[in-house]
This record gives C-alpha cells, structure tokens and sequence, in this order.
C-alpha cells in the first residue's frame, strides 16, 4: 500500500463550503500525510499557519478505533498523540503544529496520522485563513 495525501480545504471567513472528499488511511505503516507546507500533483501550494487546521477524522467501523499523529521533527515536537475515534462517529481535531509538524525528512511539512489497526479511518483536513 502506499501512503495517502490529504490536502487542507480553505474555509474563508463568512463563507460556507461543500464538505470535502475525505481521504481513507489503511495502511498501519505509512498512514496519511496531512499536507501543511507543500504541493499536490496538480500543482496547488499550501500552506497552513498552524492554529489554522482542522481535521475530522471519522471511523467507518462499528468499532472503537486509534490513531497516532506522529510527534513532529521541530523542537516541541516531544511525544506521539492517540485519539480515540468513536464506532461509527467522528471526532474534530485542533492541532498545535510545533508538537506535530514534521520540519525535515520525507514527511516535511505535513502532518503524519498512523491508524492502530487496519481499519478504515478517513481524513479530512480544513483550513480556516
């Protein structure tokens, strides 16, 4: 398997917007990169300021499931993070992205979400200018 992108959606203020295509994260190993510093094959820059980003992460089993956000390469980058999805539900994250942001290797400028099991997770990434 390979390794999935999830590119943050801009919300602008007073603005609404279609609910974006969520992306599925299977693979246990390389998980999915939410993309802060970067670009996508088509060539569109982002770039995400940290207290920007909101991701849904939504479990489509009937069960309780993991994921880790991978502890980021710059200096708070200190500890992995686990949340608990609920059977069938979503949870919102807010992330501080020093502790999370990865600043140097093949993950750089993303953010790294590894589910627990190979469950089907799905990632959706915002991001409010």
């Amino acid at each position: 398997m390979a390794k999935v992108y999830a590119y943050p959606k801009l919300i602008e203020f007073n603005e609404g917007i279609a609910p974006e295509t969520a992306v599925v994260i299977s693979d246990t190993t390389l998980g999915c990169n939410v993309v802060l510093n970067g670009a996508d094959d088509k060539g569109n820059v982002y770039s995400v300021k940290d207290e920007s980003l909101l991701l849904v992460l939504e479990n489509t089993n009937t069960s309780v499931e993991k994921v880790t956000i991978k502890a980021g390469t710059a200096w708070a980058g200190v500890a992995n993070k686990e949340i608990e999805i609920p059977a069938s539900g979503k949870s919102l994250l807010r992330l501080e992205g020093a502790k999370y942001k990865h600043v140097s290797g093949e993950d750089k400028g993303c953010v790294v979400i590894v589910p627990a099991t190979a469950s089907k997770i799905k990632v959706t990434a915002y991001n409010f200018k």
